[in-house]
């Protein structure tokens, strides 16, 4: 994997494992492709202030608990893919209209220098489509911590389509 400064590279990283999960070829592997970006419980404090790490790890445990699932609906078999740092979420850099506004609700939460993604799985040749948040850069492996504004702000909570 990339080191955290390079950002065109990390792009380039996660557009490569996002696509993998609309290949068909790997239908059979998407639930063991999706466990592998569970974090680790080491990890929360890598990407949350103190006072919040151990919240993530409560709130996210019970959603891996669950199957959450990375689907596009048919036809969408493209990924696009925006990143940010996590300080820019603060400040709501062009890059972050990507990205729900939960974040700038916990950017006093995030660790400043973590590179955080958006994606959508897309019709090749349109714009919109499944959008999906909160792949986390860790410097060996990305995880996944979506919506993490309903982890901080409210607790464990269903996570929409994401708990499915």
């Amino acid at each position: 994997m990339a080191g955290l400064l390079d950002p065109t590279t990390l792009v380039r990283d996660a557009h490569a494992l996002l696509s993998a999960f609309v290949d068909p070829a790997t239908l059979s592997r998407r639930d063991a492709m999706t466990r592998a970006l569970q974090p680790r419980p080491e990890d929360y404090a890598r990407v949350f202030t103190p006072e919040m790490a151990d919240i993530a790890r409560v709130g996210y445990g019970t959603l891996w608990q669950g199957s959450p699932q990375l689907i596009g609906k048919a036809g969408q078999i493209h990924v696009l893919v925006s990143q940010v740092v996590a300080a820019e979420f603060a400040v709501k850099t062009p890059g972050t209209q990507a990205f729900p506004g939960g974040y700038a609700e916990i950017a006093k939460y995030l660790l400043p220098d973590r590179p955080w993604f958006a994606w959508k799985f897309v019709v090749p040749g349109e714009r919109s489509g499944m959008a999906y948040d909160g792949l986390v850069h860790l410097d060996d492996r990305f995880i996944w911590l979506p919506k993490p504004w309903k982890i901080l702000l409210k607790g464990p909570s269903p996570m929409g389509h994401y708990a499915n």
